[in-house]
């Protein structure tokens, strides 16, 4: 939690996607609504990411 999937932090996130291991490593995604989903799913196959490997969560799951 705390970086985006938005154009703004794609760059950030390229970098991490291209020093791990993007066969094996498993990204959980949180969400406010069910509707920013595809977006996100569109960002992760940008930075290379399978969905197999792409978990949703709603944000409201990690509040207290």
């Amino acid at each position: 939690m705390g970086h985006s999937l938005s154009d703004v932090d794609l760059p950030y996130l390229m970098e991490i996607a291209n020093s791990i291991d993007k066969g094996r490593v498993r990204w959980v995604i949180s969400y406010y609504g069910e509707s920013s989903i595809p977006a996100f799913e569109g960002a992760m196959t940008t930075l290379g990411i399978r969905a197999s490997l792409t978990s949703f969560i709603p944000i409201s799951n990690f509040e207290r």
